[in-house]
This record gives C-alpha cells, sequence and structure tokens, in this order.
C-alpha cells in the first residue's frame, strides 16, 4: 500500500473542491445581488415615468407619487418571481435581503424628510393652533379612544401598531 507524502494527501483535493464551492457561491451571491440592484433601477425608472397621479376627490385630490408606483411595481414583481425564468427572477432570498437593505435606505429618507421638514418651521408655527389641535386629536383618538376600544375587541399586541399616531415617519426616524 503506497501512502501519500505529507502535503500530497488525498484530502487536499477535497479542499480545493470546497473552496470551488465557496468560490461559486460568491459569484451567485454577487449575481444576486446585482440581480436585485438592476430590478430595483427598472421599477425606480418605470416609477418615475409614471410620476405623481392626482386624483380629484370631493373638495380634495389624491395624489399619488412615484414611491407608491414602486412599492406596488415591486410587489407585483416579488408575486410574479415564481413564473419567471430563474435568471431573471427574485427569489425568496433575495426578496430577505432586500428587506434588509430597505430599512436603513428609509432610515436614511426619513431624516433626509425631517431635514427639509426643518426649513418649515416658520409656516409650522405660522400655522398656530391648527396644528397643535390636530396633533392633540391623533393622541386623544388612538390611545385614549382607539386603544382601549382595540383592548376590548380581543386584539393584543397588533393594537399597539394600530393605534400608532396616523404621522409615523417622523416617529420611526
Amino acid at each position: 500500500m503506497i501512502r501519500p507524502e505529507k502535503g500530497h494527501s488525498a484530502g487536499k483535493g477535497i479542499i480545493m473542491q470546497n473552496s470551488h464551492a465557496a468560490v461559486s457561491g460568491d459569484n451567485q451571491a454577487v449575481s444576486s445581488t446585482v440581480k436585485l440592484y438592476l430590478w430595483a433601477a427598472v421599477i425606480l425608472i418605470i416609477a418615475e415615468m409614471i410620476g405623481a397621479v392626482s386624483i380629484p376627490l370631493g373638495p380634495g385630490k389624491v395624489v399619488l407619487l412615484p414611491m407608491v408606483w414602486a412599492l406596488l411595481l415591486g410587489a407585483m414583481v416579488g408575486i410574479a418571481s415564481r413564473r419567471l425564468p430563474g435568471s431573471i427572477g427574485i427569489d425568496h432570498g433575495i426578496q430577505l435581503r432586500s428587506a434588509s437593505i430597505l430599512q436603513p435606505a428609509l432610515l436614511i429618507f426619513i431624516a433626509k424628510l425631517g431635514l427639509v421638514v426643518g426649513g418649515s418651521l416658520p409656516v409650522v408655527f405660522a400655522s398656530g393652533w391648527a396644528l397643535v389641535f390636530q396633533e392633540f386629536g391623533h393622541f386623544v383618538g388612538t390611545v385614549v379612544l382607539g386603544l382601549p376600544v382595540a383592548l376590548l375587541l380581543g386584539i393584543k399586541r397588533e393594537a399597539i401598531g394600530a393605534t400608532f399616531s396616523v404621522g409615523r415617519e417622523p416617529s420611526l426616524a
């Protein structure tokens, strides 16, 4: 029986195979990240091409901004990914990765929104008591009235999120 010399063992081939698998796994991760960013760019371009859509509703109007279209398009791509070919579809792992990227991106967006609103503080102060009463109504309506009713209906943990104020964005930042 011939024994392999030191450094020339059969185990070395296994190590090479594992390192090749790790490299191909890294290439797959890079290609899935590129695929994620390409889908995001396509969705962004389509949403910006649609633009803001105003819907007249009684005395006012509802404005659907491109962010709403991007959200709807992203949901449609996620749902349709099961039927798309593997090379362009987005699997569940990529969707989870995009959710982890979305959270810090929204934090930056909300911080920017807070900075933009900060420049309009004189206008906010000029509106006077109207905003004070509006925020008081948000507090009274949601916490004092909505939370007890939700708890009486048997809604436990969800009641906290459901009765959180209408203006959640500044609170999240």
